[in-house]
């Protein structure tokens, strides 16, 4: 990573997995923090730098990737309005300085009241459109961007992180949640769970997409990460009221992820 650009663009999942690569990155070497416009044109990012390699790691949280205007609170339980054919204009203009981009989105597309998206191509509202064609409309937006600009770098896609709540692996865990999970799961305890099938169903239809966007890295987290409902925040949380089967800790499942990105940096270089 000597003298490169890093941009991590995403959702509250893939800002996860960057403050895992950054405590990775602040054990061998120190850093600084920034905040601001970075490039010409650009908005204002955060990044962090390690001025001993010249590296800078950026980060945009951008949760469709796509423009995307709430009704309110810029929450996932909010009403959005989701232009699918549009990159957000807030990251866009940051992709052409960078040599690597990882792009990671599913939770806000997958599991949000579909009542509260209303997702637009062009001028018109597709108020039926699945959640998964959204996501794969979005991606496909986002893969034609890279190629209209002439990305130079590696683009890479994080796959569909495991949302484990209202786990029930053959009465396993009753209630709702992933609290009761104190170790990995077996792969025979995944068969029925409703939980594993919506992220399957969610990490194929991400792959159909860069099947055809073949310039795209692909990060597949999905399966490794369905045998650890443990490693979520809630099971390590003082009050278990506070339900996040969504999160990871830190050390845990992201710095696996880490590794996977470290090994494709390394192939590039």
């Amino acid at each position: 990573m000597r003298n490169k650009v890093f941009l991590m663009v995403g959702d509250s999942v893939a800002m996860n997995l960057f403050s895992a690569l950054q405590c990775l990155i602040e054990t061998f070497t120190r850093t600084k923090s920034r905040e601001g416009p970075l490039f010409p044109g650009g908005p204002k990012t955060h990044a962090i730098t390690a001025p001993q390699f010249n590296a800078t790691f950026l980060r945009h949280p951008s949760s469709f990737l796509v423009q995307s205007i709430p009704d309110g609170d810029r929450t996932s339980a909010s009403t959005w309005t989701v232009h699918l054919d549009r990159v957000h204009s807030e990251w866009s203009p940051v992709l052409r300085y960078t040599d690597y981009v990882l792009f990671g989105i599913g939770p806000w597309y997958t599991i949000a009241d579909p009542k509260k998206r209303h997702y637009m191509v062009g001028n018109k509202e597709r108020p039926n459109m699945h959640h998964l064609t959204a996501m794969q409309t979005a991606l496909h937006t986002v893969a034609r961007f890279t190629r209209s600009i002439n990305y130079s770098g590696m683009p890479m896609l994080l796959t569909y992180s495991p949302v484990h709540n209202h786990v029930r692996v053959n009465s396993t865990a009753p209630e709702l949640g992933c609290s009761s999970f104190m170790r990995p799961v077996a792969a025979d305890a995944l068969q029925g769970a409703e939980w594993a099938t919506d992220a399957r169903e969610a990490r194929n239809a991400q792959i159909e997409v860069m099947q055809q966007a073949k310039e795209f890295k692909v990060l597949d987290v999905t399966a490794l990460s369905a045998f650890r409902p443990d490693g979520h925040l809630q099971n390590h949380c003082e009050s278990k009221k506070a339900v996040d089967c969504l999160h990871w800790c830190i050390p845990g499942i992201p710095d696996t992820w880490s590794d996977i990105i470290y090994s494709y940096v390394m192939e590039y270089m």
